[in-house]
């Protein structure tokens, strides 16, 4: 894999299953982090599992303004951004993806 030490690795939905092991192997590869989840007592176990103490928020990702707000603290945390990973999901009461009106 492509060298990733010290390379900006945000992560949406990292306090458990696929995100939070994307989060472990990132940071084995010696990237700096941003993580969010909306549950914080899951995001703080994330923690545990890493050998730093990584930049991060707590908001549901559907919420528009708060992810647009994460953007601008992560890009003035670290002034830059390598990687992006969106896995955090969204139920929509049974919308499809391409039905979600993103302005709600």
């Amino acid at each position: 894999m492509k060298n990733l030490k010290n390379k900006v690795v945000v992560i949406t939905g990292a306090g458990s299953g696929i995100g939070r092991a994307l989060a472990i192997e990132f940071d084995k590869l010696g990237a700096k982090l941003a993580l969010n989840d909306f549950n914080e007592k899951t995001l703080h176990e994330t923690f545990s599992f890493l050998n730093q103490n990584p930049f991060y928020d707590i908001f549901d990702v559907s919420d528009r303004a708060a992810v647009f707000q994460f953007a601008e603290k992560v890009a003035a945390h670290y002034n830059a951004v390598d990687v992006v990973i969106n896995n955090a999901g969204i139920a929509m009461n049974g919308e499809g993806f391409q039905d979600i009106d993103l302005d709600k």
